[in-house]
């Protein structure tokens, strides 16, 4: 999971648009702050996440994406989240805290 800011965040800082999913984050969102969700469960559609720990890029994506991916990235670049029950998730969709 990451947000809108950190990709914009990132294109800035490389100058390429990451629209495309070459950030490889599965999931976008936007309006919030990541560090809120730490400790915590939310939804999405139907499906329920736990946040699990930060995501800090590995050098694999300058290789799958482009050179200095990884630093534009840098330690604003995502989370890991588990998923505690699946669901259909739509383009728009809330992210809705629940504990």
């Amino acid at each position: 999971l990451i947000t809108e800011h950190e990709l914009e965040r990132a294109t800035k800082a490389t100058g390429i648009k990451l629209d495309d999913g070459g950030h490889r984050r599965n999931l976008v969102v936007a309006g919030i702050k990541l560090k809120a969700l730490e400790g915590r469960r939310f939804r999405i559609g139907d499906a329920v996440f736990a946040y699990h720990k930060p995501r800090p890029p590995c050098g694999y994506i300058d290789g799958v994406s482009c050179p200095g991916m990884g630093r534009a990235l840098s330690h604003n670049s995502g989370i890991c989240i588990r998923v505690l029950q699946t669901g259909v998730l739509h383009v728009n969709n809330a992210l809705e805290i629940i504990r």
